[in-house]
């Protein structure tokens, strides 16, 4: 998750939008996450797992769902990926086109 906050924190205006989903029970627990780890990009609670499974379908975790300009799912990640390199940016904005 730091890469996907280093990558957040890099995004040019245009660039695609990064929010976070924490899945778990301990609300307490992701606020000293957060705070501990200096995230900057926006971090949504999930904690009954209700929406990521049935809205997002996620399997296994982590997942990253990438989002074309008109919020419509084009590409899943499963697993880890170093968001943050030049090599990941650059494919993020060839899938985008």
């Amino acid at each position: 998750m730091a890469d996907l906050d280093t990558l957040y924190e890099s995004a040019d205006d245009g660039a695609p939008a990064i929010v976070t989903i924490s899945v778990d029970e301990d609300l307490n627990m992701v606020r000293e996450i957060v705070r501990s780890l200096r995230f900057s990009c926006p971090v949504l609670v999930d904690a009954g797992q209700r929406w990521a499974r049935e809205a997002l379908r996620a399997q296994v975790l982590p997942m990253t769902y990438l989002l074309d300009r008109n919020a419509i799912i084009c590409e899943v990640f499963i697993g880890p990926r170093p968001w943050a390199s030049s090599a990941m940016r650059a494919e993020i904005a060839k899938r985008l086109g």
